[in-house]
């Protein structure tokens, strides 16, 4: 009889029962055994590793010690508890593991001293060879077991370090740095009573404004019932989230309390930056003290600006050359000044700042946007522009180099400050034939306003004004267009009149990379520098046939002519992303693993991507995405790339609304607009910005515009509620001296009652004219003492009123 015949029904039918029942019970012990040596090999690793296993962690979030020696002490205390316990496990299990082994050596000893038999001995080396598997099986789970432990391990203490650079004296607390590991852009979950109802609505409304009144009816009935029902379910409760919530509450106590710490992201880079307030100011007013570059202001020049640019539309108005309507939204009654900020360059040596302008709201920012606009579409269009790192790739994969050539790349030293304004403007004249396809303006008028623009380029820095005397500044809408249009003159001017010749010139903003003799690179460099005197180069010659560009390593095989290319990530690269515990929709996790897979396969020759998709899973494996949900996405974008097709499908052109993200809740009202041509974008508004440093200077809160506000009476409960694009200061003294019947002057006329204009509240700010005004009616609704008249309500349905109420 062949050996895999022998089981246990084998034994059961040809011995007697007393056996039968043995070989079971030496059977259920040998199993036990297999799972007490795998159990004890986990343990010791732990203890090795100085883990503690899941089942071991105690939740003791609910006690809470006021004393910080004593939550030391504690932490201790648990630490040692843990310890103690792994160590009696330990022994618990060798005592079990010899019990086990005693009882199997007498069990098979009494079946072969009854029984000698062929067939015994047969099956026992069977059921050996089974349990030998199980013991695999168990094995495998236990290595899954630890290495998970390994993994979260291995997030909560590493990337403290990674994500979060500390350039103080200042001892950060574990907690803290953890927190700040994860990002300005962590969502959160929002608890219960705190979901943006209201912004949700005033966005929803703004978009189905246009529907038919039917589905209008039907739309709102079904957001109104999903928020509703949402409300009223009693969600289960989230310890992961709970303690969470603690560990953000301490970072922000301790902020709170070391107000000389800044936050910051870094330029290049997402990290997080912890840096002294004395060195971020030190390093700005260095910065702004480059007499060459910058002329400190002896007043605020905003008014007069303001007035200046609204001069320049009026003209253009009364004369015809823009539509009336185009003119009105190149006005601007509501200015403030460009605010200046310095991010962090953590790649250079003493970190200097890089400078940045925000010009959002800024005297200029509308003109200087509409003339970027007519500037942009000429732009680009040249041979040696590169529109991103794919076409690059598409590009190169067609060169092949000569022996005699090498790759070299060049770098223009800060392009933005130091692209010369006269130069940018004689090419804006030169190619004016250009231009004019895209604007109504005249050759003068257009000038006229690029040179009112550059000139008037100026921003605020705490309480002290600046003007920038030449280049262009980081945030200004005009800078890019630009100083795109210098570098175009120069390859124009330089690269076509060059009496060598190149394999090829390649330009993506500032930086450039070509292939040319070893001879001709000193020439080359020459004649860039020489092009003006403000722009300068820097120069990278390939080493070891290999050169970096954008995200790509070019690698010169000197047996070829072809140029590899693998993906590449730059130093001051962190490898932080949306990180996948973050609330945040499924599709933006999607898109961030589909992200990095495209440039780990597409960007990397064949012969290197097992390479880079295995650097790709590690980081996305940082970043907490579960390996499952990652090897899925990974299938499909490998398939994609091995079999794209260019089958485009007509798609509808759809409308977006953007609302605030809350988990559970936007999937419902996502699947309500499945069958209109709105789409649901999600944005993040409960996340860990918060705790970050504003950079900016604080507005005035009289000068506050595009808001929703309110006003309390003096001698009753009544409210008036009302939103304006002004400035607050010029709405609030339309109120004070208004002639007309309004809401608050009726009010105020027949009770005889006095409103405090002096103490306004901003309820609300929105940039967004449909939304501001939903909203106005919204918190109409809501305020029980509003004193407002009913028909600011026309336009707000009453379906919404029971989700509205005021709590």
């Amino acid at each position: 009889m062949e050996a895999d015949n022998i089981n246990m029904r084998f034994i059961q039918d040809n011995y007697p029962e007393d056996i039968a029942r043995t070989f079971k019970r030496l059977w259920n012990t040998k199993k036990q055994r297999a799972k007490q040596k795998n159990r004890r090999i986990f343990l010791l690793q732990c203890k090795n590793a100085q883990l503690c296993p899941t089942f071991l962690k105690l939740k003791l979030q609910h006690i809470k010690f006021l004393d910080k020696s004593m939550k030391i002490n504690f932490d201790r205390a648990v630490s040692k508890f843990q310890l103690r316990t792994l160590n009696l496990l330990l022994t618990d299990t060798t005592k079990h593991l010899r019990k086990l082994e005693a009882e199997i050596r007498h069990t098979e000893s009494e079946l072969k001293s009854i029984q000698p038999s062929e067939h015994i001995r047969q099956y026992l080396n069977i059921q050996n060879c089974k349990i030998e598997e199980t013991f695999k099986k168990v094995q495998s789970k236990q290595i899954k077991k630890l290495q998970k432990l390994k993994n979260k391990n291995s997030n909560t203490n590493t990337t403290h370090t990674e994500w979060v650079t500390n350039l103080t004296d200042t001892d950060i607390p574990e907690t803290v740095l953890e927190i700040l590991s994860l990002g300005p852009n962590y969502g959160m979950e929002y608890k219960t009573e705190n979901i943006p109802i209201t912004d949700i609505v005033a966005s929803l409304e703004t978009g189905i404004i246009n529907l038919e009144p039917e589905i209008q009816s039907k739309i709102r009935t079904d957001i109104t019932n999903t928020i509703t029902n949402f409300k009223n379910k009693n969600p289960k409760r989230n310890r992961e989230q709970d303690i969470l919530n603690k560990k953000i509450k301490e970072t922000t106590t301790f902020l709170k309390n070391n107000p000389q710490l800044k936050i910051l992201k870094p330029d290049k880079s997402n990290k997080t930056v912890i840096m002294n307030n004395s060195d971020y100011k030190h390093k700005i007013l260095e910065h702004l003290n480059d007499k060459k570059t910058y002329k400190k202001l002896n007043r605020d020049p905003t008014q007069v600006i303001q007035r200046k640019n609204n001069e320049i539309v009026k003209n253009w108005e009364t004369k015809n050359l823009l539509p009336k309507k185009l003119c009105s939204s190149l006005k601007i009654h509501n200015a403030v000044p460009p605010q200046f900020y310095g991010l962090p360059k953590l790649h250079k040596d003493n970190i200097p700042l890089r400078p940045i302008v925000s010009c959002i709201q800024g005297p200029t920012y509308n003109l200087s946007k509409y003339l970027s606009k007519c500037i942009s579409p000429i732009i680009g269009q040249n041979a040696y522009h590169i529109k991103d790192s794919w076409t690059f790739k598409q590009f190169i994969d067609t060169v092949n180099l000569n022996e005699d050539e090498r790759l070299v790349s060049f770098d223009v030293v800060s392009l933005y400050t130091n692209t010369p304004m006269e130069k940018a403007k004689d090419i804006i004249s030169k190619r004016w034939d250009e231009i004019k396809n895209h604007t109504d303006l005249t050759k003068v008028e257009f000038m006229k306003a690029i040179d009112f623009c550059i000139t008037n380029s100026y921003f605020q820095f705490e309480d002290s004004f600046y003007s920038q005397i030449d280049g262009c500044s980081m945030g200004n809408p005009l800078s890019s267009v630009l100083a795109e249009l210098v570098m175009e003159d120069l390859e124009k001017t330089i690269i076509e009149k060059l009496i060598f010749k190149i394999n090829f010139f390649k330009r993506y903003v500032d930086d450039c990379i070509t292939a040319i003799a070893e001879s001709h690179i000193t020439p080359i460099i020459n004649e860039l520098n020489n092009y003006h005197p403000k722009l300068k180069f820097t120069v990278e010659i390939e080493k070891n046939n290999r050169i970096n560009f954008l995200d790509m390593t070019l690698i010169h095989d000197n047996n070829g002519s072809k140029i590899e290319t693998i993906w590449h990530t730059k130093e001051t690269w962190s490898g932080r992303y949306l990180n996948y515990k973050s609330t945040a929709p499924i599709q933006y996790k999607k898109s961030v693993v589909s992200g990095i897979a495209d440039r780990s396969i597409k960007l990397t020759s064949p012969k290197y991507r097992i390479e880079t998709i295995k650097k790709a899973k590690e980081i996305l494996n940082r970043n907490n995405y579960p390996p499952k949900f990652v090897e899925k996405i990974f299938k499909t974008r490998i398939h994609s790339a091995y079999n794209s097709t260019n089958n485009e499908t007509n798609k509808k052109d759809k409308k977006y609304i953007a609302i605030p993200y809350v988990k559970n809740l936007s999937e419902k009202i996502n699947y309500i607009f499945k069958d209109t041509d709105i789409k649901i974008a999600h944005k993040s508004t409960n996340n860990l910005r918060p705790l970050y440093s504003k950079l900016k200077s604080k507005i005035p809160k009289d000068k506050t515009s595009n808001c929703v506000y309110q006003l309390k009476c003096k001698e009753c409960p009544g409210v008036y509620i009302g939103q304006t694009t002004q400035y607050i200061k010029e709405r609030i003294n339309g109120h004070k001296y208004a002639k007309n019947s309004t809401a608050l002057k009726k009010h105020e006329i027949a009770r005889n009652h006095s409103f405090d204009f002096d103490n306004f509240q901003i309820l609300h700010r929105e940039t967004n004219s449909k939304i501001r005004t939903f909203l106005e009616m919204i918190y109409i609704q809501k305020e029980k003492n509003s004193i407002n008249d009913r028909t600011d309500l026309k336009n707000l349905s009453k379906i919404y009123h029971s989700i509205l109420k005021k709590k």
